[in-house]
C-alpha cells in the first residue's frame, strides 16, 4: 500500500468539505419548507408553534385538488405513456 502524501490528504479533505458544504447548500431550503410546513406562524417561524393547519387546509381548499389533479397526476399519467411507448419501441430493435 502506498503511503498518501500530505499535499493529497489536504486536498481530499478540503474537497470533502466542499461537498458537505454544497449538500447542506441544496438541501437545506427542502428541510426548511418542511419545517415552516409546521409552524404556525410562516413569516416568522421562530420560536416555533408547531400545528397541522396548513395540511388540514390541504383537504378543504379545492384549489390544491385541481392543481394535483391537473398538474401532477396529468403529467404523471402523459410521462408514463411516453416512456412505455419508447421503452417498446427500443425492444423492438433489439
Amino acid at each position: 500500500m502506498a503511503a498518501v502524501s500530505p499535499k493529497e490528504r489536504a486536498v481530499v479533505a478540503t474537497q470533502s468539505g466542499l461537498l458537505i458544504f454544497l449538500y447542506i447548500f441544496l438541501y437545506f431550503p427542502i428541510f426548511f419548507i418542511i419545517y415552516v410546513s409546521f409552524v404556525d406562524n410562516t413569516v416568522w417561524p421562530f420560536p416555533p408553534e408547531f400545528t397541522w393547519e396548513w395540511y388540514q387546509r390541504l383537504w378543504i381548499m379545492s384549489d390544491f385538488h385541481l392543481g394535483l389533479q391537473a398538474n401532477t397526476l396529468t403529467k404523471r399519467l402523459g410521462c408514463t405513456i411516453i416512456t412505455s411507448d419508447i421503452m417498446i419501441l427500443t425492444l423492438e430493435d433489439i
